[in-house]
């Protein structure tokens, strides 16, 4: 078999090259890793294969025809170590939620309660009134006129449901 790894069973299916990109599978233009020594990189994804603080990510990408694309290691991985790191694609509260910072999402302690000048929802202090996460929402909120009612800090409040859909 050498460096080639065959497959067969489904139409269209090829013989993969164990010399192509980590993550994209080409073989076009193709690089051994400088640092690790484990994976191969097109030019367009070799930065994807080298962590934040400069280390190897200790996976590659693998083709079956039967499963399809799938990760497997490509060195040993120490027990706890981060291996992949996604931002999600949204983040608010649920749907049926206790009022809670709509920027570092406490639940609302009631003896420090802090409104938003902007859209008048409880959150932590004004550093979380002017938050990243709350900015967008609370723009909207306000250009629309809308003012939120939040009574009672321990009870489900059904206003918070379409801040994470807006979001």
């Amino acid at each position: 078999m050498g460096s080639m790894s065959q497959h067969t069973g489904l139409r269209g299916c090829q013989m993969i090259n164990n010399h192509s990109c980590f993550l994209c599978l080409s073989t076009e233009d193709i690089d051994q890793c400088d640092k690790c020594g484990k994976v191969f990189s097109c030019k367009q994804h070799l930065k994807t294969h080298i962590s934040g603080n400069g280390t190897c990510y200790p996976y590659r990408v693998q083709y079956d025809c039967e499963m399809g694309r799938y990760l497997v290691a490509a060195r040993n991985i120490k027990q706890g170590e981060i291996i992949l790191h996604e931002d999600p694609l949204v983040l608010g509260p649920y749907t049926r939620s206790k009022p809670q910072c709509l920027n570092c999402f406490k639940l609302i302690n009631p003896k420090h309660r802090f409104d938003c000048p902007g859209c008048e929802f409880p959150v932590c202090d004004e550093a979380c009134a002017n938050g990243r996460y709350h900015q967008d929402e609370c723009e909207v909120l306000k250009s629309v006129g809308f003012k939120a009612s939040i009574e009672d800090v321990d009870e489900f409040d059904q206003q918070y449901s379409a801040v994470t859909v807006l979001r």
